[in-house]
């Protein structure tokens, strides 16, 4: 199969480059340049058109404009897919999602919580804790002796802004343990 002259046939790329240009978002236009789109036009058209036509399904001219309108059609919805699917996010929300999931923040809070927690607690509570935080033990979450635990650490926790979330990090971390184990003495050792 004798392949055409491509230079012949670069007014067409050109003519389809541009029309699919102005079809671009705009902030695509800024940085995507209609000589961008020619170079691709005439890199699709030498590397998969000219292989792939076959004389017996028509005239050249026709299948590449068609195999043009479809190469250009795909750019432009990539770029107007890639407009719809991006999400805008105030900074606010991302400086807050920032600072909330900062686990420097989030371990010094909830350490510093429950020293201040384990200094307030009753002897039963500090037994309760050393059971729920330090010991891993299978904890028993139900009968009176586990309500009036939960209720003490409930109000003293409210006090300092203690959360399930820092009770969580305390449990699933175990990085904060050895820095704390002189604390976790002084409160919970003369309790067991």
């Amino acid at each position: 199969m004798q392949c055409p002259e491509l230079e012949s046939y670069l007014p067409m790329i050109a003519q389809k480059a541009f029309q699919t240009w102005c079809k671009l978002p705009s902030q695509y236009k800024v940085w995507l340049d209609v000589d961008d789109l020619i170079q691709e036009g005439v890199l699709f058209t030498r590397f998969h058109v000219f292989p792939r036509y076959k004389p017996s399904g028509g005239k050249f001219t026709t299948y590449l404009y068609a195999a043009l309108d479809h190469f250009y059609y795909s750019i432009v919805h990539d770029k107007f897919y890639q407009k719809r699917t991006a999400e805008i996010v105030p900074i606010a929300d991302v400086e807050h999602k920032l600072i909330e999931n900062d686990e420097t923040e989030k371990a010094l809070h909830a350490v510093s919580s429950l020293h201040h927690i384990l200094a307030e607690a009753s002897p039963h509570l500090l037994k309760c804790l050393h059971q729920w935080i330090f010991t891993r033990d299978a904890i028993v979450s139900t009968g009176p002796r586990f309500r009036v635990a939960r209720k003490e650490l409930l109000k003293i926790a409210t006090k300092y802004r203690f959360e399930r979330d820092d009770f969580a990090y305390l449990l699933r971390r175990e990085t904060w343990r050895r820095s704390f184990e002189p604390i976790r003495k002084k409160y919970c050792d003369p309790v067991s």
